[in-house]
């Protein structure tokens, strides 16, 4: 162990993860009139990451020929597996609102998906090399993990003012609101 690079400090697994972003958002609006405003929103993002895992002994993956008796340690220092993720998020939002006989109303509907893939790096298959010695991949594609969500809102509100039965009393403010929601939430 003393050879391995970095020795005492081989775990490499310290802070946050190496992680590159690229964002976008976009946002607009504009009167309709008649006290109607249509608005959109859009969001994209973009995220690779990568970090550390704990750091594997070189006896993690060996082989031993059945024949001879030598074991071979492909690794003879040791390695230090990454996980990565590779992620793509984005959002649209469209919706209309407005008032009406002191009532104020908005619709609004979004669709949005996050796409995650997932990897193993610098690794290796320690039972499929322990079979047959042969050198196995060092990079695996472990997944994706994928959510869309779509969802509906109609809201309304009107506020209602009482006011002061004497000078030095505070006017109150009161109001009604109501809503309904529609949501399509799917996980894969």
């Amino acid at each position: 162990m003393t050879d391995v690079p970095g020795y005492p400090n081989i775990n490499m697994v310290e802070g946050d993860a190496e992680t590159h972003l690229k964002l976008l958002s976009i946002n607009a609006g504009f009167d309709t009139g008649g006290g109607t405003q249509i608005y959109a929103c859009t969001t994209y993002g973009d995220k690779k990451a990568n970090s550390y895992e704990n750091y594997r002994l070189p006896t993690k993956v060996q082989y031993t020929d059945p024949s001879t008796g030598v074991t071979v340690y492909p690794f003879p220092f040791g390695f230090d597996p990454r996980e990565a993720t590779e992620e793509r998020d984005y959002a649209v939002t469209g919706g209309l609102k407005g008032s009406v006989a002191q009532w104020k109303w908005d619709l609004s509907s979004t669709y949005g998906v996050d796409r995650n893939l997932l990897f193993t790096l610098d690794s290796a298959n320690a039972g499929q090399f322990a079979l047959s010695g042969t050198p196995t991949p060092a990079n695996y594609y472990d997944g994706l993990l994928k959510a869309t969500q779509w969802t509906t809102t109609l809201d309304l509100n009107r506020d209602f003012q009482r006011r002061p039965l004497q000078s030095r009393e505070c006017s109150v403010r009161r109001g009604v609101s109501a809503g309904d929601l529609f949501d399509r939430t799917r996980y894969s």
